[in-house]
């Protein structure tokens, strides 16, 4: 799903850079004071997830 106006907040030739971090609540809760910090322009969200699949290949991949 698509928001009509999503392009316009993207910078003309600008890259839409995401961070994810995963964790739990107290060490995000923790972390929290450094990333206001640290995020000089954006948006910072906090949500609960619902992990449907996670697949990994190992340390030799």
């Amino acid at each position: 799903m698509t928001t009509p106006d999503a392009g316009r907040h993207v910078p003309p030739g600008g890259a839409l850079r995401l961070t994810v971090i995963v964790d739990s609540e107290e060490r995000i809760s923790a972390f929290l004071p450094e990333v206001e910090d640290l995020v000089t322009e954006g948006l910072v969200v906090v949500d609960d997830v619902r992990v449907v699949r996670h697949v990994s290949r190992g340390p030799d991949a």
